[in-house]
């Protein structure tokens, strides 16, 4: 980056991920070398607060900072509002989301994965398997998207979705289906402010919950998700934060 400032170029990074903060075994080697990296900026994108919080324990120093806070899903697709079924949705690979291997809730669970590891005998889970975006969003329209993590071996999963910004969470929106996510994930607040979905501290909770709602409720929170889902359709968080940055940039 050195060489960009003899042209007085400024520097915007965007930060999707934090290896480090993702895997344990790579925190040692790996956390100050980013930190070092990241501080050469004159602006960071990051997920949101909690990212920047962390990074400041870890010796961020850039000043200037914008929150990404959810992922765009660009398509031209226009989905119908999602109807009403007592049913989770869930888009993971089952060895990072072990949860879903021992499904025992009587809530229904639509899987999309690549590899089935659960009991192929238990009736609660039906299998949907890998599928591209644009057949993947076709077959989001009924039933409620699930966002959840649990820590395993290697991976701080559960840890790390209090940090970053989920790009299940937009394809469920963006198909228009109402989403019940954790509750210590950062857009949680968001989510329920605006009428998206639900926040639950457990996957108990969530399963009370799909069990117990009244369709007529479900079918306003469909609305409003359908609606919303167009400012992801058509890319509008990032033009937004576009105009942030050249905003901030300017401001000197």
């Amino acid at each position: 980056m050195n060489q960009l400032r003899i042209y007085n170029v400024k520097v915007v990074l965007f930060i999707q991920d934090v290896v480090p903060l993702m895997f344990k075994q790579n925190y040692d080697d790996w956390m100050k070398p980013y930190i070092e990296f990241y501080n050469q900026a004159d602006l960071i994108i990051l997920p949101n607060l909690k990212m920047e919080e962390r990074l400041r324990k870890e010796g961020l120093t850039v000043k200037k900072v914008i929150y990404q806070e959810i992922w765009d899903r660009l398509m031209d697709y226009q989905p119908k509002v999602s109807k009403f079924k007592r049913e989770l949705i869930f888009i993971g690979n089952q060895e990072r989301f072990p949860f879903t291997k021992n499904w025992q809730y009587k809530t229904q669970l639509r899987l999309y994965a690549r590899v089935k590891l659960a009991d192929q005998t238990q009736k609660n889970i039906i299998y949907k398997g890998f599928l591209a975006d644009d057949e993947l969003i076709r077959q989001l329209d009924s039933g409620f998207g699930l966002c959840w993590s649990v820590n395993t071996p290697t991976q701080a999963e559960k840890e790390y979705s209090k940090l970053n910004a989920s790009y299940k969470l937009s394809t469920y929106l963006a198909a228009g289906v109402p989403v019940i996510v954790n509750q210590e994930m950062p857009i949680s607040q968001f989510i329920v402010d605006h009428g998206l979905g639900w926040a639950v501290s457990s996957l108990d909770d969530a399963n009370s919950l799909v069990q117990n709602i009244l369709e007529s409720e479900y079918n306003e929170v469909a609305k409003r998700v359908n609606r919303y889902g167009e400012w992801l359709r058509k890319g509008f968080q990032s033009k937004k934060i576009y105009i942030d940055v050249i905003a901030s940039l300017l401001d000197e």
